[in-house]
């Protein structure tokens, strides 16, 4: 897809926000194509790489930027999509033998579940390369995704309107934002210029010259110029108020993101999962609102409710001595899932009395 005059439409994927239609233009494809293909070829894919590019990449906007991506570092692809949740595609994957997979991390948890429960011959031992995007990644995700592939995990970051923004970089901590954006922060209420030590909201923006507010708090870390990302000045961030996803009960209990992965793991049709805590004076309710993987079937509420008690043995106590309330479940379509301001999922939700 080299310097074609016209415009193609990309769907999002919808896995943090409503899907949306993304265009490209031909100078935009090739920056993103030529941006992701700097990362992969960082991280080792060249020309005896095998490649594996999954949902929620494929097939929605990003999954062909990185099977382009990948394409020019020489490497052998597999836009496997949205077919690599199903069994028989798993055993092709397993065949394939990815060297890289490009996934997104609650998928990978899944598929690492069915593959061992189904006696698929897929070497989960072997070490790969994992990148994982189309979703916030979280402390707990992370160790959760590297356990179930023994594998290291990369975090890319982005979003629709620019593609990718920044990832973990070989031999560097933190995250890097690629040079070809500008950026700035929210800070004491006025966006200004990242300087060292600065944090707040994220603001990103490119040629258009108006900045887009991403949602996402950072921390401004240092600034240098990174060989791996083109040689041009390059910023290390951290996420804030992002890495663990936590709330606590009076009784000293708490319920983490972790604790909400291992439901998943366990009730393998659930395909996401939210916990709502209605903080009420007479104590407090959770509510677990799932989406269910329509090709499985449906899905009892109280399963949902007993693999969550056996996940946190602290909350059902609290449930127990009255500290919390009631613990309830109910599938819902993802539409149905509280979202932020900005449009992201989180994974657990605090409201006050009667919301």
């Amino acid at each position: 897809m080299n310097g074609w005059p016209g415009t193609i439409c990309y769907v999002t994927g919808g896995t943090t926000r409503a899907p949306r239609v993304i265009r490209y233009n031909s100078p935009r494809w090739q920056r993103s194509v030529c941006v992701k293909a700097r990362l992969l070829s960082a991280w080792g894919v060249r020309a005896e790489a095998r490649v594996a590019v999954c949902h929620p990449l494929a097939p929605w906007a990003i999954g062909p930027v990185h099977t382009e991506g990948a394409l020019a570092c020489g490497a052998e692809v597999f836009p496997i999509g949205l077919d690599a949740g199903s069994l028989t595609f798993q055993r092709l994957l397993a065949k394939f033998d990815p060297t890289h997979i490009c996934a997104g991390a609650r998928n990978l948890i899944r598929w690492a579940s069915d593959i061992r429960r189904e006696g698929i011959e897929f070497d989960l031992m072997r070490q790969r390369i994992l990148f994982v995007a189309g979703e916030p990644l979280t402390m707990p995700t992370r160790k959760l995704v590297s356990e179930a592939w023994c594998s290291k995990v990369v975090n890319v970051y982005g979003m629709a309107e620019f593609d990718m923004v920044g990832a973990e970089l070989p031999s560097h901590d933190g995250l890097w934002l690629v040079p070809e954006f500008e950026y700035g922060v929210i800070a004491e209420g006025r966006p200004q210029a990242p300087q060292i030590g600065i944090s707040g909201e994220l603001l990103i923006r490119d040629a258009r010259a108006q900045w887009h507010y991403t949602g996402d708090r950072v921390e401004f870390i240092e600034v240098r110029e990174m060989d791996l990302l083109g040689g041009a000045p390059s910023w290390n961030v951290r996420f804030v108020d992002r890495v663990n996803e936590t709330a606590f009960f009076s009784d000293g209990s708490m319920l983490t993101g972790e604790h909400l992965w291992v439901v998943r793991s366990q009730v393998t049709e659930i395909l996401q999962l939210q916990a709502i805590i209605a903080r009420r004076v007479q104590g407090d309710e959770i509510i677990l609102l799932y989406v269910v993987d329509e090709r499985t079937g449906s899905l009892c509420n109280i399963e949902v409710v007993e693999a969550f008690l056996r996940a946190n043995v602290d909350v059902a106590d609290s449930l127990k001595f009255g500290v919390i309330r009631s613990i309830s479940a109910k599938a819902v379509p993802e539409e149905a899932l509280y979202q932020t301001q900005r449009g992201k999922i989180p994974l657990i939700y605090e409201c006050e009395g009667e919301q």
